[in-house]
């Protein structure tokens, strides 16, 4: 009785499988920027960037508009849709909460020709930010 289930339930599969018909059909460009824009806390706090198997690690960028101090609520998650420069690139990124009060270990990347670009780029006030558009990425 048992082999006769067995074999009835394989028989079944072998069906089904037989009668799915494969397309090659292209899925449409995933967008990576769903849950990234909104106000409030949590609403539009997910971060945009690469994650580590269960989350230890997230790398992403922390925007910020021009202002000195970024709008804390809007940048939980250290990205934010409506911003215009990146000011580092950093690792702890959460879902929803975001580690926005104990500071980051940062890395932004920059070109310099002299040490006197450089010291004028550190005096420069926001000299650390790089700015981007939306139509550029």
């Amino acid at each position: 009785m048992a082999a006769r289930c067995i074999l009835v339930f394989l028989l079944f599969i072998l069906a089904i499988n037989l009668s799915y018909q494969y397309n090659n059909t292209k899925f449409p460009p995933l967008n990576l920027y769903i849950g990234t824009d909104g106000d409030g806390f949590g609403a539009g706090s997910l971060p945009l960037g690469v994650q580590s198997p269960y989350g230890v690690l997230r790398l992403g960028p922390d925007t910020s508009n021009t202002m000195d101090i970024p709008i804390i609520f809007n940048h939980l998650a250290g990205y934010h849709y409506s911003d215009s420069h990146i000011n580092i690139f950093s690792h702890t990124h959460m879902f929803g909460a975001g580690v926005v009060d104990y500071g980051e270990v940062g890395i932004i990347p920059v070109q310099i020709d002299s040490i006197k670009h450089l010291q004028a780029m550190i005096s420069k006030r926001n000299g650390y930010r790089s700015a981007f558009r939306h139509e550029r990425e």
